[in-house]
């Protein structure tokens, strides 16, 4: 610990002094974790050559580790030994092994708070055998089975195009998740969400799904990834919603009831978004069109581009929980939120003839 702390001031205070020698690179890291140079860089950072591999050390501006990785080269882009990746505070964020730059052995993952978050074993990138994952709280999330490690063979590696030539900590890498076996999904609160089985990557036989208060939320089974036969849904109180027959991922025949279980015939919604009411509109691009403004500010200003907002829509048809995801200004972010928040209400989403919650996304293009 007390070379890590040696590293972090030589860091901040410029190691000038080492700068030139051959066994000891001062470089730096962007946002995204690229190498940088110190205009643009984030966070300063030094190798040092231990024995025949070079000790990388990265640090937050407030001195809290950043990252601790081990190289195969001074060029910096052969990950091979320990690598850890740290959350502010010293809190770990990730923690495993490259050989050759490739994941391998037992990974694990964890929360800003030090909760772990996502365990399991990696072989030439691929995730083996049984994963966990958990929630924020330390409830079981899911427990997913992969592939066995002997059925992918020592010599076949798949890695990422590294088509633009950046230089990163992750800019070569990737992780194949191939689900293969029983899987089984939890609520936050314990509960049981989703039961089934998968093979090759494909859901296969029976699947179970329940709601948060232990009723039974869907029941059907899959072939080769497609719903075949008969499918249940139901409504929160327990009571049949539809019964549906399958045949190559098509519905054949459809039942709908009531949320008494009584039978309503054979026509209801399936799928169905949510959908704003805006009027003498019959076209939400035009109503965007008429409604999204350019922000006077932004006048003459180089901006373009895409603003990418999620939402969600209550069952009651009410907006909420607006997230920006992507802007290239924050004024542009704010006029979308600004018409978000103005449609006068929504359409509820609908799914197998209940009334349910939705999450939506819009995209809105900004180019002068």
């Amino acid at each position: 610990m007390f070379r890590y702390c040696l590293i972090a001031i030589l860091l901040l205070v410029g190691a000038n002094c080492f700068a030139q020698r051959n066994d000891t690179l001062r470089v730096f890291l962007d946002d995204q974790l690229q190498f940088s140079n110190k205009k643009k860089g984030l966070y300063p950072a030094m190798a040092i050559k231990s024995n025949n591999h070079w000790f990388l050390v990265s640090v937050y501006p407030d001195t809290g580790l950043l990252v601790r990785a081990y190289f195969a080269d001074r060029d910096l882009s052969v990950k091979d030994g320990p690598f850890q990746l740290y959350h502010r505070n010293n809190v770990k964020a990730m923690e495993g092994i490259y050989s050759n730059n490739t994941r391998q052995g037992v990974w694990k993952y964890w929360y800003p708070n030090g909760q772990i978050k996502d365990s399991g074993v990696i072989k030439n990138n691929q995730l083996v055998n049984t994963w966990y994952s958990w929630y924020e709280n330390g409830q079981l999330m899911a427990i997913a089975q992969y592939l066995h490690p002997d059925s992918i063979p020592d010599d076949i590696v798949i890695r990422s195009d590294n088509r633009f030539g950046k230089k990163g900590l992750f800019n070569e890498d990737t992780t194949v998740t191939y689900l293969h076996g029983p899987y089984l999904s939890f609520y936050a609160s314990g509960n049981r969400k989703d039961s089934g089985n998968y093979v090759n990557g494909l859901r296969e036989g029976e699947w179970k799904s329940w709601y948060e208060d232990g009723n039974p939320e869907s029941r059907g089974s899959y072939i080769k990834g497609e719903q075949s036969g008969t499918w249940e849904y139901f409504h929160e109180n327990g009571n049949i919603s539809t019964r549906e027959t399958y045949l190559n991922n098509k519905i054949t025949n459809l039942e709908c009831f009531d949320t008494s279980g009584n039978s309503q015939g054979y026509f209801c919604s399936i799928q169905k978004p949510a959908v704003p009411v805006t009027g003498s509109y019959t076209n939400f691009q035009n109503y965007m069109l008429d409604n999204i403004f350019w922000p006077r500010e932004l006048d003459g200003k180089n901006v373009n581009g895409v603003v990418r907002v999620s939402y969600t829509i209550s069952r009651e048809g009410m907006l909420y929980d607006i997230k920006v995801l992507a802007t290239p200004h924050q004024l542009l972010a704010q006029e979308v939120v600004r018409f978000l928040q103005g449609i006068p209400r929504w359409q509820p989403a609908v799914s197998h003839n209940r009334v349910v919650e939705y999450r939506g996304l819009l995209e809105v293009p900004f180019y002068r």
